[in-house]
């Protein structure tokens, strides 16, 4: 029996558009999916699944769906995100499997970073969130014990295993972001400490690699669905939680 495995990503807010896999033949072990907000979105290859924002932030509606999937899933044997921007490679993509041989969940290594503290640092310095909701995010895991250059991942590809998948470690690093910053790079090393998960490790980087190509999003800044504007970043608030993270970096690097 044929293994059958979904590949999908999501597009809210119009930050991506649809890129077809390149290569596609029809398989029917293999079916694409992608969840919109945009009723006009229309693909030769993906199902178009149509699910109404459940969030302001289009980030995050994106990373719900990334990290829980949908019910149709569970029909599944293997499970591929790919976020919008990649353009899957469909006669390379199932070589990614391997890395899930005996493991529930596998990613990238982070390219330029192997520490959740330099990417709380990284991502106060981008803007990609509030600093001091970061700050907090990181005292908690400094609290739990989370210690530095433990390693990093890039989540751009997430290929899951359902049979050794542990659903409530899907549900603990969904409740980080929910609840904490939306960086799932940042609560995903805590989330798989928590459940003591090794994951897969792939071969490349998110802008190369032999599953896909890398394009450029079609807008870089964090968007809202909503015509409010967000509350501005502070420069003092950068200063301090950076000043914080790092001196609690040091203490845990040294035990001072």
């Amino acid at each position: 029996m044929s293994l059958k495995v979904a590949i999908y990503t999501a597009i809210f807010g119009g930050k991506d558009v649809v890129r077809d896999p390149i290569k596609y033949e029809e398989n029917e072990a293999i079916n694409y999916f992608l969840i919109t907000d945009d009723q006009t979105l229309e693909s030769n290859c993906y199902q178009i699944i149509y699910k109404a924002p459940i969030y302001d932030d289009i980030t995050k509606n994106a990373r719900y769906y990334k990290i829980i999937g949908l019910d149709i899933f569970k029909n599944y044997d293997f499970i591929i995100w790919h976020d919008a921007n990649l353009q899957i490679v469909h006669d390379k993509i199932l070589k990614s499997l391997k890395f899930v041989d005996n493991k529930a969940i596998a990613f990238f290594k982070h390219s330029d970073r192997n520490c959740i503290y330099d990417e709380a640092i990284k991502c106060i310095k981008l803007k990609k969130d509030y600093p001091f909701k970061i700050l907090r995010q990181i005292s908690g895991y400094y609290v739990r014990g989370m210690k530095p250059h433990t390693g990093l991942y890039d989540t751009s590809i997430v290929v899951k295993n359902c049979k050794l998948m542990n659903n409530a470690f899907l549900d603990l690093w969904w409740y980080e972001i929910k609840y904490k910053s939306r960086r799932d790079q940042i609560s995903l090393p805590y989330s798989l400490k928590k459940f003591n998960i090794n994951p897969g490790i792939m071969q490349g980087r998110r802008e190369n690699n032999q599953y896909t190509i890398f394009s450029m999003h079609n807008h870089m800044k964090y968007n809202f669905l909503s015509l409010n504007e967000p509350k501005p970043f502070s420069k003092w608030h950068k200063i301090i939680a950076i000043k914080i993270i790092l001196f609690l970096k040091k203490i845990r690097l040294h035990g001072i």
